[in-house]
């Protein structure tokens, strides 16, 4: 019998405060994170004979990470089971528990409040040194509990995965891949800090400029908050004068006019007053249809693609969205976050270009690295896509200058490769549309034979009509409406109506009519039996938006859900594969990341021949090992930063990247 090791941390962010662990159904045992007087977990863990069980990844992860612990051997994560049992059920341990054991929590739970996390609601995890010894023993109690409702739930959801048909799926595909992305996660993404510093100051600059202009032209005080959803309302869709609060300096110079400050009172230091603010008067957008998509559900939406999509002719409303907002948000979720979040790493040695490659004798030395570590979501999504957080790497933008430079951020001896238009490809193969299928076979570009289609000739790559083409590719997988077109192509910087955004895929029906007829018979197939299988077999349970529904949308949501999961879960399955057997056939080029339809590998000592690039090229085009109507098409290319791929030293190269050599 196999010994299974049950596992749980309970750590402060970057301590590690408690382990607890047990060995097969024997007692629980805690240590403190920096205490393993025994060894015995340590070599537990390393044993690459012992089975690992924990819930998501972030447990071996932080032994990786932060205490430099060997993990090796089969890991099984207990929410990636639940997922594949039931994609639609909520993931976290608690819920898990409840459902499949009927187990609720006796010990009392940590909360976050203030961004800090507490345990009992006083005592936090930051300042557990001095904890009392008693509130010490109830959160080692609570830890003990948390392992034990583990084993519980994993002995639960093995007999029901036992008594199911995805048992041999799960252990031939999900079981691996978690192994996968957890060495995946561990090594990171190299990135340079002073470039990044660099882009962040000239963007801040950007950003602070879209601003000013935003204020200049609407006469806004500098008590105006562009970021305020409730403010930006009042502005937006006032059509008279708003008054907005604020408070003035009494020695201010010179103090503001009455017919643009009204005074309320006279304090000792300060006027009380308001602002009297010009609304710009434009028609209310719709409500948010998700409370977390604005403020104050039932008002009007203040968000980029509800703007764009009904005002995206008015100029300020662009410089908001499309400027403005657009540098804040680069700002705030990747160049100033990524200095906080880079670990530091390796040995002071000589550069890549100091190498000597000549001798017999291969000498790898590696510069110090400054790396990203993110956390890739093996059960992120429903469809079987990966999704990424701290940070979220598949945000990061990848067209026009700014994208580029953001990803030039990340430098070092990368191998970054991604599919031509595999979603299109899977669309093409499951339909079998005549036009499709000559497109990929015979090496034509779909999205600028979608925009002849619709606008009556063929752009070239630059031509914006491409883009509008690509949307309107993607908007049938994903199974888009002509108001989420519009609004998707306005974000872009291509404002669209509804009304012609329905043209566009009115055309496009008729264009691809085989591609249509496809869809329809899934979507009919999907409301009888509840659900659609991928290319893998994995099912996608829709029942709930299908059937029995009394809501007109949610039907139609549904009916969205099915060629997108159909399409989208198989170019998942297909990806997963990939990476499962890159990774066994290709251990000196560890994989950093998986991007959408992108693969990224680093590699060290001498760079990789071209008949082995060719080898790994063959493995992403072949290795899924499914018969396809119509060929994939992968290139890697070497690069020295993530900005090259497609313009570094070009694909199947024998040379060292110019930027790399001596």
């Amino acid at each position: 019998m196999t010994d299974v090791l049950f596992l749980d941390i309970e750590n402060d962010g970057p301590r590690l405060l408690l382990v607890g662990a047990a060995l097969n159904d024997g007692p629980v045992q805690v240590v403190d994170g920096d205490n393993d007087p025994a060894g015995w977990l340590e070599t537990m863990v390393a044993d690459p004979a012992v089975i690992k069980v924990t819930q998501s990844d972030h447990d071996l992860r932080h032994f990786l990470m932060h205490e430099e612990w060997t993990v090796a051997g089969p890991w099984q994560d207990t929410k990636v089971m639940a997922w594949v049992l039931d994609e639609n059920q909520p993931l976290d341990q608690e819920s898990l528990t409840k459902r499949y054991v009927g187990y609720r929590y006796k010990v009392k739970r940590l909360n976050q409040m203030g961004g800090q996390v507490y345990f009992d609601h006083r005592w936090r995890l930051d300042r557990y040194a001095s904890w009392p010894a008693k509130v010490k023993a109830d959160f080692a109690a609570y830890n003990v509990e948390d392992v034990e409702t583990l084993r519980l739930l994993w002995t639960t959801l093995m007999k029901e995965l036992n008594g199911s048909e995805w048992l041999p799926y799960w252990q031939a595909e999900e079981v691996p891949y978690s192994s996968v992305l957890l060495r995946m996660e561990t090594r990171g993404l190299p990135i340079n800090l002073a470039k990044t510093k660099v882009l962040a100051d000239e963007v801040r600059g950007l950003a602070s400029a879209a601003e000013a202009d935003l204020r200049s032209d609407a006469g806004l005080p500098a008590a105006f908050n562009l970021n305020s959803p409730n403010q930006l309302r009042q502005y937006l869709f006032t059509k008279g004068w708003f008054q907005l609060a604020d408070s003035l300096p009494m020695d201010m110079d010179p103090l503001p006019g009455d017919d643009v400050f009204a005074i309320r009172k006279l304090g000792r230091t300060l006027i009380h007053g308001h602002w009297i603010v010009k609304g710009r008067g434009l028609k209310p957008t719709s409500p948010p249809r998700r409370k977390d998509r604005d403020d104050d559900t039932g008002q009007p939406s203040t968000a980029s693609p509800e703007l764009l999509y009904k005002h995206g002719s008015d100029p300020w409303v662009q410089k908001l969205c499309l400027d403005y907002r657009r540098h804040t948000k680069l700002l705030g979720t990747y160049l100033d976050k990524f200095p906080r979040i880079a670990v530091h790493s390796g040995p002071p040695s000589l550069t890549v270009a100091q190498v000597d490659w000549s001798g017999d004798e291969e000498k790898v030395w590696r510069t110090p690295t400054t790396r990203i570590y993110g956390r890739f979501n093996q059960t992120g999504t429903v469809t079987g896509r990966l999704s990424s957080s701290d940070p979220n790497l598949q945000n990061i933008p990848s067209r026009r200058e700014m994208g580029k430079r953001v990803r030039g951020l990340f430098e070092g001896q990368l191998i970054i490769g991604d599919y031509d238009a595999l979603e299109m490809r899977l669309m093409a193969h499951f339909s079998q549309d005549p036009r499709l299928l000559r497109v990929f076979r015979e090496g034509q570009d779909p999205h600028a034979l979608t925009a002849k289609a619709v606008f009556g000739y063929e752009p070239d790559h630059d031509d914006p009509k491409r883009d509008i083409g690509k949307t309107l590719n993607y908007a049938i997988g994903y199974g888009a409406g002509a108001k989420r077109i519009a609004q998707t192509l306005s974000l872009a910087g291509y404002p669209t109506d509804q009304a012609t955004a329905k043209e566009y895929l009115d055309i496009i029906q008729g264009f691809y009519g085989r591609l249509y007829r496809w869809k329809a018979k899934e979507e009919w197939n999907a409301k009888q039996t509840g659900y659609i299988n991928t290319i893998g077999g994995r099912a996608r349970r829709l029942g709930g938006s299908l059937q029995g529904v009394a809501s007109w949308k949610q039907l139609q949501y549904g009916l969205r859900q099915t060629t997108n999961a159909k399409v989208q879960g198989s170019a998942a399955d297909i990806l997963r594969r990939v990476m499962l057997k890159a990774d066994r056939e290709f251990p000196e080029l560890p994989m950093l990341a998986q991007i959408h339809d992108e693969l990224l590998w680093e590699w060290s000592g001498r760079p990789p021949s071209a008949e082995r690039l060719r080898e790994l090229q063959n493995v992403c085009e072949r290795g899924h090992g499914f018969d396809l109507s119509v060929p994939l098409v992968f290139e890697p290319v070497v690069c020295s930063d993530w900005s090259q791929k497609g313009e570094g030293s070009g694909p199947l190269t024998d040379e060292v990247p110019a930027a790399l050599g001596p």
